[in-house]
C-alpha cells in the first residue's frame, strides 16, 4: 500500500476547516497547540498535525442513561 503524503495547508485553510479566525490559528501554533512550519514567511499546517489536533480536543461522547 502507498502512503499520500501530508498535505500542507495554510492558516486561512485550516480556519475554515476549524471554524475560528486566521488570528487564533497563529495563536495555537505560537502556544504549541497545534504544529507549523513557516515557509517563505507563511505558516503551513500539516492536515495529519490538524487530524491529530482535532481527535486530542474532542471530547467523546457520553453515554446517559436518563430515558
Amino acid at each position: 500500500m502507498i502512503q499520500q503524503p501530508d498535505k500542507y495547508l495554510s492558516a486561512s485553510e485550516v480556519s475554515c476547516h476549524l471554524g475560528v479566525c486566521r488570528d487564533t490559528i497563529y495563536r495555537m501554533i505560537k502556544d504549541g497547540q497545534l504544529k507549523g512550519v513557516r515557509v517563505r514567511g507563511q505558516w503551513r499546517i500539516k492536515t495529519s498535525d490538524v487530524h491529530y489536533f482535532v481527535k486530542q480536543n474532542t471530547n467523546p461522547p457520553q453515554h446517559c442513561d436518563n430515558y
